[in-house]
């Protein structure tokens, strides 16, 4: 989903103590949560033995 949306910031400059407001328009997208399509099967190994675990997802990072 994507929509726009405008800020308004009131912000004081702690150095100079001086005041500014400032408004933008931007957009913002919200993503679908990842989620896991086929998880990691068991594995029993023994010490010293490596393994690979695959893991599928959808969605956005």
């Amino acid at each position: 989903m994507t929509a726009n949306t405008t800020f308004n910031v009131f912000a004081t400059i702690t150095a100079t103590g001086c005041d500014t407001e400032m408004n933008n328009t931007i957009g913002v997208t919200v993503n679908a949560i990842p989620s896991i399509t086929t998880h990691p099967v068991s594995v029993t190994q023994c010490a010293d033995n490596g393994t690979t675990f695959t893991v599928a997802a959808t969605g956005t990072t």
